[in-house]
């Protein structure tokens, strides 16, 4: 890059956006589809009566955590969007009004449309198809030690 003080590269920012989105959802999938290994695991290849629900408790709040990360992901390529489309605009704009103040009479340059910005798409519960794994469970005071597992 030279010595702009501004550069933004609308296709690569759209890029980017594209592949934050998709690899965002294809990794909330595989949140999902890891929860449930780990509960099959924990009831079936591993069980132990009071070590397992506590473990997939431990598990379904993690796989929360992670679909969290993921939906952070979509949100910074919501934003990036809208960014560039705000700049793109912006930068039409300006060079609508210029042009159309060079002949002297106010102008004859058809600007382009204003590009609309990207809908927000609405980011993605943790909502996991087959139910969550965990179970109910009781903190002590300090919620740092389960007391009580309610199945």
């Amino acid at each position: 890059m030279s010595n702009d003080v501004m550069h933004l590269d609308y296709e690569g920012i759209g890029e980017t956006c594209t592949v934050l989105d998709g690899q965002a959802r294809i990794f909330i999938d595989e949140v999902y589809r890891l929860l449930y290994m780990v509960r099959d695991l924990l009831e079936q290849g591993m069980y132990l009566e009071q070590a397992s629900p506590a473990l997939q408790t431990a598990y379904s709040e993690f796989s929360n955590s992670l679909h969290a990360g993921g939906t952070n992901l979509m949100s910074f390529a919501q934003l990036f969007e809208s960014l560039r489309v705000n700049y793109e605009n912006a930068d039409n704009a300006a060079m609508a009004s210029t042009l159309s103040s060079l002949d002297g009479e106010g102008g004859h340059f058809e600007p382009e449309t204003e590009k609309p910005l990207p809908d927000s798409a609405t980011l993605p519960e943790y909502n996991p198809p087959q139910g969550d794994i965990g179970y109910d469970v009781e903190w002590d005071r300090d919620q740092g030690i389960i007391t009580s597992i309610n199945k």
